[in-house]
């Protein structure tokens, strides 16, 4: 990668430059685009684009939601339409709030009034809105003013400008009391309940009959205003969570005024919820698009569910939520997302950065349009980040999802201070397999299962599976105590239902009659399973080879026999023969014996040549060769012929793929013609042949082998037929 002659666009530092970059290519050319702060980019094979902002700001009486608005463009990224996904609108729920207002003789007349008064602008700021108020006066005794029916028929502020001053004590508790077995007239059963005291004194009586915590059971949402002097330790307990911003303190009942603004934010949240509790929100915070894939249109939505955080899939005019029901609060699933496939089957990943304070990834599956969690990923460190980024990658490019990179950009080594860190996992056709299965749950000693005379071992992994379970089985060794390799029971074998296989082991009775210890493995939904073993198989092998002889040695029990003969042509003598013999088990899923896991399934000889070398299985040789004619005069003449004998001496070790060559040379433009004859006179030879290569006035003699004390004599022949040669053209021969 050229790094120092890159281009480098710049941009604006305060708008979060470059925090995305995607590459795009378009019917005119082909680019990459930068996004600032809260955009996602994303490509579709049809030049089909996507930009989505996931900081949609919107106010609901009040309450501030933030929600997405994405763009489609075009490959020339000119907008097409837009859309906002997973919008939440305002939507208001009904709510019944009752005012409790203190009336006894602490305060004055003109105190007692601007309480009813701070009480009528409330409800005038509150009467566009779906708050039904109600309101009872408290001292030595707890008297209605008005009901919610006299509000819904517009005779409440009458009733409570009529109202008298009690002038006694201060029994705050019993008028908690009576507002829960007295309910109000027009109540709604399926509102939300909210309460509002407002007093000047400390309470007269205590909570003998736990009050308090029968509003807790009943979700009754209580904010009390203290005015004067009061300890206001003494109504925090009164005060539903969170006490410190439930509980308003002021000097004197002026300052009902001031406190009115902060406490109609407080109740316009109440009202803005769709549930019961105003910290538990649905899409009012969603985000979606804070990620995006292009497989559908799937954006992630980290804010959903009080920031639990879910998948939504877009497709024109639909919408689909995929959502993890055990995710935690606050885990922002959604925070990253990748897509794959296994076998035809789509996966989504998700990344939740903030599950457990240390990260999740979870994988979706469909099934049957249905998507469900089929396996969770969870991290260790405290911090991490573990999730914030996916990658799915299909290195094979064979449509099938190889690999997932999760990112942890906070994981922190401190003995090498470094921070981040990526994980690979490798995708299995089984993509349901559990990282996290609580393995060593169980540990059972078994009597011996395969027939060596020694203890095996049990170990239950009763959360591997997502919670199916699983068992590993540890074979017993002489040498090293207990074999590594494991083989494993999968509940997902064993059917449908069954949940926490492993949770308990024991096998060291033979409760089949059979010979052979039984294993029994408890679960959930399938109680106890009871599973057989199988006998053991073992095979000893003997493999030799032996050149000389010539009938087949192999045999099979039962009359059963099967030849096989290999024929090989080695021209490479001198590197020894390896022989192996490879054998395993077929269909062992059903035959009654299976092959022992630590039995020996291959078998290798070596089958070397003959050498005589005197040192080192190095043979040096030492050649000689020599010829000369049979005659002294050469006389050339037509027809005419002569010999030529050749030696060939070793005195030294073996000498192998030797190669002799004699040539001829005759003036070229002669017309004569050369032939080749030869016989061999040759002692304590090992392996040659020779060959005749063309054209004829060229001999070569290859010899495989040329063994110790060689004397080989060749007599050459050579045969000249039609010759003229001019005398000057006599030097043409070599």
């Amino acid at each position: 990668i050229n790094v120092r002659n890159s281009d480098v666009v710049s941009g604006e530092q305060k708008d979060f430059f470059g925090y995305k970059v995607l590459q795009f290519s378009s019917s005119r050319n082909k680019g990459w685009v930068k996004s600032r702060t809260y955009v996602e980019i994303q490509n579709r094979c049809f030049c089909r684009n996507i930009v989505c902002s996931p900081s949609l700001f919107h106010e609901c009486n009040g309450n501030s939601y933030l929600n997405s608005l994405c763009y489609n463009l075009t490959d020339e990224l000119q907008q097409i339409s837009s859309f906002k996904p997973v919008f939440q609108e305002c939507i208001k729920e009904t709510v019944n709030l009752v005012f409790l207002f203190d009336g006894s003789q602490s305060m004055t007349t003109g105190e007692f009034n601007k309480n009813k008064d701070f009480i009528k602008d409330m409800m005038e700021t509150l009467k566009n809105t779906s708050i039904k108020f109600a309101a009872v006066q408290f001292s030595l005794v707890t008297r209605t003013v008005f009901d919610f029916n006299d509000y819904d028929a517009g005779r409440a502020l009458e009733k409570l400008s009529k109202e008298k001053h009690m002038k006694s004590l201060t029994n705050t508790y019993q008028a908690l009391r009576f507002i829960l077995e007295n309910p109000a007239s027009g109540a709604s059963p399926d509102a939300t309940k909210a309460l509002v005291v407002i007093t000047d004194g400390d309470p007269s009586d205590s909570d003998t009959n736990n009050i308090v915590k029968q509003y807790d059971g009943k979700d009754i949402i209580r904010i009390v205003i203290g005015v004067k002097d009061v300890d206001i330790n003494h109504f925090k307990p009164i005060a539903s969570e969170p006490k410190d911003t439930n509980v308003f303190k002021i000097d004197n009942y002026n300052g009902l005024e001031g406190v009115l603004k902060n406490f109609q934010n407080k109740i316009f949240k109440i009202e803005g919820s769709k549930v019961t509790r105003a910290e538990e929100m649905t899409n009012e915070m969603s985000q979606a698009g804070f990620s995006s894939v292009f497989h559908k249109v799937i954006l992630g939505s980290v804010g959903s569910n009080s920031w639990r955080g879910s998948l939504h899939e877009h497709q024109e005019q639909n919408e689909t939520q995929i959502s993890d029901p055990e995710m935690e609060m606050d885990s922002y699933m959604g925070y990253s997302l990748s897509v794959g496939e296994r076998k035809g089957v789509p996966l989504y990943f998700a990344g939740a950065p903030r599950f457990n304070h240390t990260g999740q990834v979870v994988l979706f599956t469909q099934n049957n349009k249905n998507w469900t969690t089929a396996q969770r990923i969870n991290a260790d460190q405290i911090g991490s980040y573990f999730g914030a980024e996916l990658c799915s990658v299909d290195i094979d490019s064979d449509g099938n999802t190889d690999f997932l990179l999760v990112g942890a950009p906070m994981f922190y080594q401190p003995q090498e201070k470094r921070e981040g860190r990526i994980y690979i996992y490798r995708l299995s056709d089984e993509v349901g397999h559990s990282k996290k299965g609580r393995f060593g749950s169980t540990i059972s000693s078994l009597s011996d299962l395969n027939g060596d005379e020694l203890r095996d071992v049990a170990v239950g992994a009763p959360l591997e599976d997502d919670n199916r379970g699983a068992v590993y089985i540890y074979l017993g060794d002489r040498d090293k105590g207990i074999l590594l390799n494991k083989p494993e029971m999968k509940s997902s074998k064993l059917g449908t239902g069954i949940r926490f296989f492993g949770q308990a082991i024991d096998g060291h009775l033979d409760l089949g009659d059979d010979g052979l210890p039984d294993i029994v493995v408890g679960s959930q939904g399938g109680g106890g399973l009871f599973i057989k073993s199988r006998s053991g198989l073992n095979i000893s092998y003997t493999l030799n080879v032996d050149p000389m002889r010539q009938t087949n040695r192999g045999f099979f029990p039962q009359n059963e026999k099967k030849d096989r003969n290999f024929r090989f042509m080695l021209l490479d003598t001198l590197s020894p023969v390896d022989i192996r013999l490879n054998f395993s088990q077929v269909d062992s899923e059903t035959v009654g014996v299976v092959l022992n896991v630590d039995s020996g399934r291959q078998a290798v000889v070596e089958a070397p040549f003959e050498k005589h070398c005197r040192t080192n299985d190095i043979c040096i040789a030492q050649l000689t060769v020599d010829f000369n004619f049979t005659s002294e005069t050469l006389l050339v003449t037509e027809n005419n012929y002569f010999n030529v004998s050749i030696k060939l001496d070793n005195d030294g070790d073996d000498s192998y793929n030797t190669t002799l060559t004699m040539s001829s040379c005759y003036y070229p433009h002669s017309r004569s013609e050369i032939q080749f004859t030869n016989q061999f006179l040759k002692t304590l030879l090992t392996l040659f042949r020779v060959e005749f290569i063309n054209p004829p006035d060229q001999l070569q003699i290859i010899l495989t082998g040329a063994g110790l004390g060689l004397l080989l004599l060749i007599i050459i022949t050579i045969i000249m037929i039609k010759v003229r040669f001019p005398p000057l053209d006599f030097g043409a021969f070599c």
